[in-house]
């Protein structure tokens, strides 16, 4: 069965500030509030490095081992690039996701989401090359493991991949094992065709990002019940699947009010015997 995760974004503050210590402070609000688990995204721990470790909250230490509550991982992206020309830079994506996904592995995560990168000073044909070599040594490094590594989706920047249909289709070809994490504010920004992205790839989609859409915000600062693309008759087809929809929303109210938007359109959905695509 589909289940609904939260972001870090909405803790971040309480965590800086040290009124949040303890993860168990944010599972405790997150499970009283009907979500089924959390996305921690690594970008928070290496931008404010220094100021959680100083208030005692860090990544490494959280112990994950009977938690309630579901956990996936965001790779952090930032000066990430996959399809680098550069082969340090390339080199250093490339150990920072084995090192991501061995952390998850170790602390019984089932899933890690990264990013592809970016085109800079070359052919978006070349970057892709680039971007799949990297998948490859990559993967000839992972451990056995019940983790399944993801990348997603990309808004339609000229310079981030991964914003194609033919560039997601040929990476997906390149690596079987390889799973594919839909941002639908992404796909909403792009203007694709999302009935037809869905067809060509719902089979490879192992988990979703979601928040609204609205021209002059962030799509993490707009609710559900406030885009201008209503995502949720998407998601039919994801019901009855073991997939987690991450909201990606900022704000703690904004959060909720797309959790219980999104909970009143999964109902309505299953009363009327809603279908697959």
């Amino acid at each position: 069965m589909m289940k609904i995760y939260s972001n870090l974004s909405p803790f971040v503050d309480g965590i800086l500030s040290g009124e949040i210590d303890d993860f168990s402070k944010i599972s405790d609000v997150l499970l009283d509030n009907g979500f089924d688990g959390i996305e921690i995204n690594q970008v928070y721990f290496d931008i404010y490095h220094q100021g959680i470790l100083s208030t005692g909250f860090d990544i490494e230490s959280i112990d994950f081992s009977g938690e309630k509550l579901g956990i996936s991982i965001h790779s952090n992206y930032f000066d990430f690039n996959l399809a680098s020309i550069n082969p340090f830079s390339r080199e250093a994506a490339i150990e920072q996701v084995v090192k991501e996904y061995n952390f998850a592995s170790e602390k019984n995560i089932k899933m890690l989401t990264i990013h592809p990168g970016r085109v800079r000073k070359v052919s978006r044909e070349t970057a892709c090359t680039l971007l799949i070599d990297s998948l490859g040594r990559v993967f000839e490094r992972l451990p056995e493991s019940d983790l399944t590594l993801s990348i997603e989706n990309m808004d339609g920047k000229r310079d981030k991949l991964l914003n194609q249909v033919e560039e997601i289709g040929s990476l997906l070809s390149a690596f079987p094992g390889l799973g594919l994490t839909v941002d639908f504010a992404h796909l909403g920004m792009n203007g694709e065709d999302i009935d037809s992205f869905l067809g060509k790839f719902s089979e490879r989609i192992v988990h979703v990002h979601l928040s609204g859409v609205k021209r002059g915000k962030r799509h993490g600062d707009v609710a559900l019940d406030k885009s201008e693309i209503d995502f949720s008759r998407y998601l039919s087809g994801f019901i009855e699947r073991d997939v987690a929809v991450v909201i990606e929303n900022r704000k703690w109210e904004d959060l909720i009010s797309s959790k219980r938007f999104l909970v009143a359109r999964i109902k309505k959905t299953l009363s009327k015997g809603g279908l697959a695509f």
